[in-house]
């Protein structure tokens, strides 16, 4: 099952999203510094992927923010969290903020 599928089951609409990567942050790279505190904006039909330490977040309408030891994301709208296969949903709901450690 394809994510368009996964979507529709679930009730969301998905004919206007476009997948787009983030680059992956390094395993072995401290994260510190201006340089490294990357805001990406997206737009409003767009979807993120960020795959990150073999984990997919797929995410829309948000800014990322990579601090030290974080990712942060503040949500406007939905969210997507796929296993690392992508082939499984594992919950969507609506969030104004979430955070996940980097291990």
């Amino acid at each position: 099952m394809g994510l368009n599928e996964m979507m529709k089951s679930e009730g969301i609409e998905s004919k206007d999203f476009k997948e787009v990567e983030l680059k992956e942050i390094n395993r072995t790279n401290e994260l510190e510094g201006e340089e490294l505190k990357e805001r990406v904006k997206l737009e409003k039909s767009e979807i993120k992927s960020l795959k990150n330490l073999n984990n997919s977040y797929t995410m829309r309408k948000g800014n990322i923010i990579r601090k030290k030891g974080e990712l942060k994301v503040n949500m406007m709208k939905k969210y997507i969290s796929l296993n690392r296969n992508r082939n499984k949903i594992i919950e969507i709901e609506e969030k104004n903020y979430m955070k996940w450690k980097i291990p």
